[in-house]
């Protein structure tokens, strides 16, 4: 609140409890008689038909009770202010004891209808559904704050999860009357958050402004920015997942005679397969746009089952005496031998670009070059699949 705002309310008050000792009960029954006598309720209290009522907005967050991102919802406590001018409700207070300002039932005078017409449930004006009461002053000025729980439809974006930022719009609008009737303005351009109590899974952010839609329709919206809290995620489903890509590849580092490869690779599938069970129950349910880390969660199951191939394949050649090699072979012996890993591995190439080996290796040594390939190869991957995730999610 502006230092402006501040000393106007507090001169405001100071001078409404000075003249308030001064008055008696039937001095404000003598000025509810005096407004009320010919009051119509039902009419707009507009000056003249050319100019409108001016209602200004102003809105104060008390909680945000939860985020629905499957129905795509906010669910919020708050409560709006609002403050127009009823040139029907005048006095003079010098007139009635020094009575400035009544505090009315509202359902005794004029009120705009205010609807969120963003919300998901059965459209009805603010503030209505419930027994309010409202400040009238001897100028005419009429203060309301009508609250309550609101719920309002939002779209997700849970491609960056679980360090995604979240964006709603409180959408309030007088639903059935046009800007020449009713206008809005802002009292501020913040969110009044003193009263805000904090989410344990959100941070939260707002401010309001008034949106003109066209010359008949004008809204007053409320912005309301959810940063998630990433720790408890991070800790329950990406550091799980880090882990398993460090696991996963190590089965070529295991003797293939102690015979515990493939049970090894299949744990580990099957281990992961039942951790992707219980994190979907996490995991934001969207399919526009899809969820990053499930994307890559699912490529590292999918690499999972191709390591458990990749084992029986380099067992069988284990177990093979003797073989001529192909050409993947044939590439292996030559990256090999350029490591110093095999010595005697000799690749001539005829006219006809065709490998001719002049030696064939024991399927054993084979293996040995597929258990380096393999590793090479899954760790490569599920690296590359890592630093997607974290450029879209940190870029």
């Amino acid at each position: 609140m502006s230092v402006m705002n501040r000393l106007f309310l507090f001169f405001m008050f100071g001078y409404l409890y000075t003249v308030s000792q001064a008055q008696t009960l039937q001095d404000s029954k003598n000025v509810l008689t005096y407004i009320m006598n010919g009051y119509e309720k039902h009419l707009l209290p507009k000056e003249n038909a050319s100019s409108p009522v001016e209602v200004k907005l102003g809105f104060c967050l008390f909680t945000v009770n939860g985020f629905n991102g499957v129905d795509e919802t906010l669910s919020l406590t708050g409560g709006l202010s609002m403050r127009w001018n009823d040139v029907s409700l005048q006095w003079n207070p010098a007139s009635y004891g020094g009575v400035t300002n009544l505090v009315l039932d509202n359902s005794k005078i004029w009120h705009p209808y205010i609807f969120l017409v963003n919300s998901p449930n059965e459209m009805k004006p603010f503030g209505y559904d419930t027994n309010n009461v409202l400040t009238v002053y001897s100028f005419g000025m009429v203060a309301w704050f009508p609250g309550g729980v609101l719920n309002a439809k939002c779209s997700t974006d849970f491609t960056k999860f679980p360090f995604d930022t979240q964006v709603c719009t409180l959408e309030f609008q007088p639903w059935g009357t046009s800007a020449l009737d009713i206008t809005l303005s802002p009292l501020f351009d913040y969110v009044i958050m003193d009263y805000f109590s904090t989410n344990s899974d959100w941070i939260v952010k707002s401010r309001s402004y008034v949106e003109v839609t066209s010359i008949y329709s004008i809204k007053f919206n409320v912005e309301v920015t959810l940063t998630r809290r990433p720790l408890y995620y991070a800790v329950m489903l990406v550091v799980p997942t880090l882990s398993f890509c460090i696991l996963n590849p190590l089965v070529f580092v295991l003797p293939p005679d102690s015979g515990e490869r493939v049970s090894y690779a299949v744990t580990i599938l099957l281990s992961y397969a039942i951790f992707l069970t219980i994190a979907l129950s996490s995991l934001p349910t969207s399919s526009d746009p899809l969820c990053t880390l499930l994307l890559v969660m699912i490529l590292i199951i999918a690499i999972s089952g191709m390591i458990v191939i990749f084992v029986i394949i380099s067992m069988r050649y284990y177990h093979t005496e003797t073989f001529k090699p192909g050409k993947l072979a044939a590439c292996l012996i030559k990256v090999s031998r350029c490591t110093n890993k095999v010595q005697d591995a000799v690749i001539e190439y005829e006219k006809d670009d065709t490998l001719d080996l002049k030696y064939n290796i024991s399927g054993k040594e084979y293996a040995h070059l597929l258990d380096r390939f393999f590793m090479t190869l899954s760790y490569f991957l599920l690296s590359m699949f890592l630093v997607m995730y974290i450029c879209v999610v940190f870029m």
